[in-house]
């Protein structure tokens, strides 16, 4: 049982974070600056049901990293936990803000980013179109803010898993 669970764990959590790194170090920075010209890989991205699959994974990837965690903590018996149960506590805490801030933050924004962006190009030029677009641009801003920090916390949870039993 536990060996099936960390092969989930890992699998899990190595595509969560590493789509995260990607997304957020090259991909939505060349949407950026490819501007339009990026719809159509956008557009292909949601087809593939990315966005919607990407946070089950996440979820699957701390699922299985709390239930490893409380299966270790029955054999710690009542003592305190070690060290190594500390990091990895940590590594899991890390991990489940980052999966909130993509829940409360990310991928609400994203969502409205495709209602505004629709609402854009379906408007004539004009000042109200260059409103819109200032606000996909703010929610844009948002996302890629957003996602560094979590970005970060999953750098501090894969470290925290590497790192834990040699602490």
């Amino acid at each position: 049982m536990f060996l099936a669970l960390r092969i989930i764990h890992i699998m899990t959590g190595v595509f969560w974070a590493g789509t995260v790194f990607f997304m957020i170090s090259y991909l939505l920075p060349s949407f950026a600056a490819a501007g339009p010209g990026a719809g159509p890989v956008q557009e292909e991205l949601m087809k593939r049901k990315l966005f919607q699959r990407l946070p089950i994974v996440a979820m699957l990837a701390i699922i299985s990293g709390f239930w490893m965690y409380y299966l270790r903590m029955q054999g710690s018996s009542g003592m305190p936990p070690t060290r190594e149960l500390k990091v990895l506590g940590a590594g899991g805490l890390a991990a489940v803000i980052a999966i909130l801030i993509g829940f409360i933050v990310v991928r609400p924004a994203q969502d409205k980013i495709g209602a505004v962006a629709q609402a854009a190009n379906a408007l004539p030029p004009g000042p109200e179109k260059d409103a819109k677009m200032a606000e996909a641009a703010a929610l844009r801003a948002k996302v890629m803010m957003s996602g560094r920090i979590v970005a970060t916390l999953l750098g501090v949870t894969v470290i925290s898993m590497a790192i834990a039993r040699y602490v």
